[in-house]
């Protein structure tokens, strides 16, 4: 609004009352207007673009909220496909064990088949995971394990152990976090492989003893060990299996165990009661033995390929679970993101957008002279709101302003009319003055000292009333010249003690007249100035003439001084003196002092105004100092060089100050 306010007034606006016509308030030239209207379009940013910053600012946070929960979303489905990976790896390792377990127990497994299965996993998994050494060393003892003895079974089957472990440890299955699949990985990774290395090594330490047909004692204490060892392992196989089976949210996985599970318990509780026979009874044989040891194997393989597929299924339904998550979460993100820039977009249409475009058009439409239509929006309560009420406030504003201007070039018209009509009167009534004048002078010469004294001085009455008529035309001739701005300054160069002298010599009758004497008092030489001499001559006539009038029986004193650009002229009398307040009414047209000074002394108050008018027209001022009964102390200063411009300064120029001029000596 600063800048409307500042800027309205360059436009241009019709005036109805000056007949349709247009002018211009400070006007600037076309290109002025459209280089700064570049300026101040390039100035800054748009509303739009300013609202887009600030909704890109607003969002930021969303959307890095939004792509770190992504992220870990991500993150989540890497880490559970990796879950994945490992646990097939793990799957085939399992298998390799239970196979090499497989030749201890019968002697006999395919164990090219195997190899070729363990080749295709590491293939498969081995890059992904970064599995190396440990396949390497299990595959080197697993191509020794056929027919090898129980030394080489257990070095194979501690090398595949040592790759089952790094497998689970490089494929996030040790760190699993989720409940429902941590007992299952568990199960398959730590707890199935312990209980049936323990079955095996159960079965080996019975089948040792009964080499010989019987069994010593410390050959007992060993199997009462191993058997402890597989009811451990196989007590704490159940126990992950039941806290799997209780913490999962997934009924499912408990149904799909629970029949393995159970079976391979009991094929496990079979096998050892089979094992405390055989302990107590050596002579019973080793066929049930071997029947119950294969039983009980084939149930715990049933079993971990059962929890692995559930495992498989659980790690598979999480990372479809993540992926839904992820894509819901992308979707809810660019769900919000759109509708808070559409809303945004809205917002700015209807809040700003329109809006400024309305003011926009009202402004234009002030800009044009439309004053008369009322500004919009003022009914709204925000900075709109605002902003159209202080435009409407500006608007009335511009409206009286036109309309006070209009009435002031009214009045100026008909002041310059009157004044055209005042110098075109004085100028003609000048003519039969001057007849008038003329006439009766050659009429009083024509009469000689015959003629009667009485004819003589009616004639003289006659003259002298036509003089001042005269006079009193010629000043207000002079002041419609200056209000019309005709009156013009004819420069040339003089020498302003000569135009003093002849003021005083044409005054000198007036103060004659009140036993006054007329002084001039010598200062310093000023030296020739420019100026108009007439004009010069008319100011200081009419101040000495004042000093002469209101002064009887005294004494008026005339110098001059040189102060800068300018010269000083002073007259001081000890004259009737002025108050401050008449002082300040004496440069009124048509007033004096006050009203008995008008009827005593006579005049038309239009003296002084016109002195002033043309002093600053000569670029100086007229000032007085005074005090009643003290005298007066008038001053006139001209410039010493004023321009040859062939016309005259202003004049309304302002005013000199009379405190900047130093009393004249």
């Amino acid at each position: 609004m600063a800048w409307l306010a500042a800027h309205l007034p360059l436009y241009r606006y019709r005036d109805q009352s000056l007949g349709g016509g247009s002018r211009v308030v400070n006007s600037q030239s076309a290109d002025s207007e459209k280089s700064q209207d570049t300026k101040v379009r390039r100035g800054g940013a748009s509303v739009s673009q300013k609202f887009a910053l600030a909704l890109t600012l607003f969002l930021a946070p969303l959307f890095f909220v939004t792509f770190k929960l992504v992220e870990e979303q991500q993150k989540a489905i890497e880490f559970a496909s990796k879950e994945r990976l490992g646990l097939g790896y793990v799957t085939v390792v399992t298998n390799a064990e239970a196979d090499v377990r497989e030749i201890g127990r019968t002697g006999s497994a395919p164990i090219a088949a195997v190899s070729a299965t363990l080749d295709q996993a590491q293939g498969r998994y081995g890059a992904a995971l970064g599995i190396g050494a440990n396949f390497t060393a299990a595959r080197t003892h697993l191509d020794g394990a056929w027919g090898a003895d129980n030394v080489a079974l257990m070095a194979t089957t501690q090398a595949l152990a040592a790759l089952r472990r790094e497998i689970g440890d490089k494929s996030n299955l040790i760190l699993d976090p989720d409940l429902d699949s941590y007992y299952s990985m568990d199960v398959v990774v730590a707890k199935l492989p312990a209980a049936q290395n323990a079955l095996r090594a159960l079965g080996v330490t019975v089948r040792d003893a009964l080499a010989d047909g019987a069994i010593s004692a410390i050959e007992r204490s060993w199997i009462t060990a191993s058997a402890t060892v597989f009811n451990n392992a196989r007590s704490e196989l159940d126990l992950s299996l039941d806290a799997g089976v209780r913490g999962s949210r997934d009924a499912r996985l408990g149904d799909a165990v629970a029949r393995a599970q159970s079976d391979s318990r009991s094929q496990g509780f079979v096998f050892a009661a089979e094992v405390e026979e055989i302990a107590a009874m050596p002579l019973r044989g080793r066929i049930n033995l071997v029947q119950a040891e294969a039983t009980a194997a084939t149930s715990l393989v049933s079993m971990g390929e059962i929890v692995s597929a559930q495992l498989d299924r659980l790690l598979s339904e999480r990372i479809e679970r993540f992926q839904s998550e992820r894509t819901v979460t992308l979707l809810l993100a660019f769900g919000l993101f759109g509708a808070a820039l559409a809303t945004t977009i809205v917002m700015l249409r209807a809040g700003v957008v329109r809006p400024i475009a309305q003011l926009t058009k009202a402004i234009c439409s002030l800009a044009e002279g439309g004053y008369d239509r009322a500004v919009p929006l003022q009914e709204r309560g925000d900075e709109v709101g605002e902003i159209a009420r202080a435009l409407e406030v500006l608007r009335e504003v511009a409206r009286s302003k036109i309309e006070v201007d209009a009435a002031r070039l009214a009045a100026e018209g008909a002041n310059k009319a009157k004044s055209q009509f005042i110098a075109n009167m004085s100028h003609e009534l000048r003519t039969p003055l001057n007849a008038i004048i003329g006439y009766t002078e050659l009429v009083l010469e024509e009469m000689g000292p015959e003629a009667a004294r009485q004819s003589a001085a009616d004639l003289h009455r006659v003259t002298a009333s036509a003089t001042h008529l005269l006079a009193l035309i010629n000043d207000i001739l002079d002041l419609a010249k200056i209000e019309s701005g005709r009156e013009e300054a004819m420069v040339s160069t003089f020498d302003p003690k000569q135009v003093a002298e002849q003021v005083m010599s044409v005054s000198a009758p007036l103060a004659r007249k009140g036993q006054t004497s007329l002084v001039w008092r010598n200062g310093e030489a000023v030296g020739r100035i420019q100026s108009d001499p007439r004009r010069l001559k008319q100011c200081l006539l009419n101040l000495v003439s004042n000093a002469c009038k209101f002064t009887q029986a005294g004494r008026v004193e005339i110098s001059v001084t040189r102060k800068g650009e300018l010269v000083v002229f002073r007259v001081d009398d000890n004259g009737i003196g002025m108050s401050a307040e008449q002082v300040a009414r004496v440069f009124q047209p048509f007033q004096q002092a006050d009203s008995s000074i008008a009827v005593r002394y006579g005049g038309t108050g239009l003296g002084l105004s016109i002195t002033r008018e043309l002093a600053r027209m000569l670029g100086g001022d007229v000032w007085f100092e005074s005090a009643p009964g003290v005298g007066t102390s008038a001053f006139l200063s001209v410039r010493s060089e004023l321009q040859r411009t062939g016309g005259a300064l202003p004049s309304e120029s302002a005013p000199l100050e009379p405190a900047s001029l130093a009393r004249c000596a």
